[in-house]
């Protein structure tokens, strides 16, 4: 039996974020930002990090992340981080959540990007470090010219589309994904 999973298309233009709103996010996040650090992921000494805190945080999730429909812990999909720019979150040196952006020019030449990955170990939620990660990944993007950010919530996971929104983003769109059969 298979299983359509419905997502919430949204969306972020990084060039009308108002000021007062990101402001908001800084001044929201500041305390907490100076005890958070970021880093960057390198694929070869971070995998096993990367697959430790994804397996943490997704296995409460209401979406799809279960090996037989082909996760991304698999070894054909590694290859797909290699296009990705990861940020780590790190607390007292020990890796707590990360964010993984997959940059792409469309057939104009146009930059956008997409949050493929946005996770945080269950026992850090809540204190502000998905903000922190979103943030951080907003000033590279800028950094890099790329200004439109796209991201899929699972029409289920209430608490990911309501966090999307407190970042600026809008949902435009639904897409349907077909499950696999059993």
């Amino acid at each position: 039996m298979s299983r359509n999973y419905v997502y919430r298309k949204m969306y972020l233009d990084l060039r009308t974020i108002p000021s007062e709103m990101r402001a908001i996010l800084l001044r929201n996040i500041g305390y907490k930002k100076k005890l958070t650090e970021i880093r960057d992921f390198n694929i070869e000494k971070d995998w096993a990090k990367l697959v430790f805190i994804m397996n943490k945080a997704f296995e409460d999730t209401p979406d799809f992340f279960d090996e037989d429909e082909g996760t991304l812990l698999s070894i054909e999909s590694k290859k797909k981080f290699f296009e990705m720019k990861i940020f780590f979150a790190m607390k007292k040196n020990v890796e707590i959540g990360f964010i993984a952006i997959l940059p792409k020019t469309d057939q104009y030449g146009k930059k956008k990007a997409t949050i493929s990955l946005l996770a945080v170990i269950p026992e850090f939620r809540r204190q502000k470090i998905g903000s922190i990660l979103a943030i951080c990944s907003y000033d590279w993007l800028i950094n890099e010219g790329i200004y439109d950010l796209f991201a899929l919530v699972g029409e289920d996971n209430i608490p990911s589309y309501n966090f999307m929104r407190s970042l600026g983003f809008k949902e435009y769109d639904r897409e349907i994904i077909k499950g696999n059969s059993c």
